[in-house]
């Protein structure tokens, strides 16, 4: 158990444990609170921290979210276009098509996901 000494003048300094597990830096304000009959050590918050962000966004009210998170990503706001980057690219699991039209993923996962005791056919 982390301990501290009175000074003559009534101070303390705090255990670093303590000034850790707190989350105390230099400036921050403690008090002391009375339960039961014994003094509790907490950190004084002030004001709640969200405080701060209260009516931030107000001015944007009635405003489309995705236009708002679009326009904050740098898009163009009429910029209609979803696709991914990577759309135009094969995927990875895709066989390479050598002058063949390639079945659908979904179309190759039904010839390759029939009963186990199946045998191909013979050709």
């Amino acid at each position: 158990m982390p301990t501290a000494k009175v000074t003559s003048k009534g101070q303390i300094t705090l255990p670093k444990e303590v000034r850790e597990k707190l989350g105390l830096v230099p400036g921050d304000e403690l008090e002391f609170v009375e339960v039961e009959g014994q003094f509790v050590l907490r950190r004084r918050m002030r004001r709640s921290p969200f405080e701060r962000y209260r009516g931030y966004l107000r001015k944007l009210k009635g405003q489309n979210p995705d236009e708002i998170v679009k326009e904050l990503r740098g898009h163009d706001a009429q910029d209609t276009d979803h696709r991914s980057p990577y759309a135009s690219l094969p995927h990875p699991l895709d066989p390479p098509s050598v002058g063949r039209r390639s079945r659908s993923r979904s179309a190759r996962n039904a010839s390759t996901t029939r009963g186990s005791n199946c045998r191909p056919a013979l050709r």
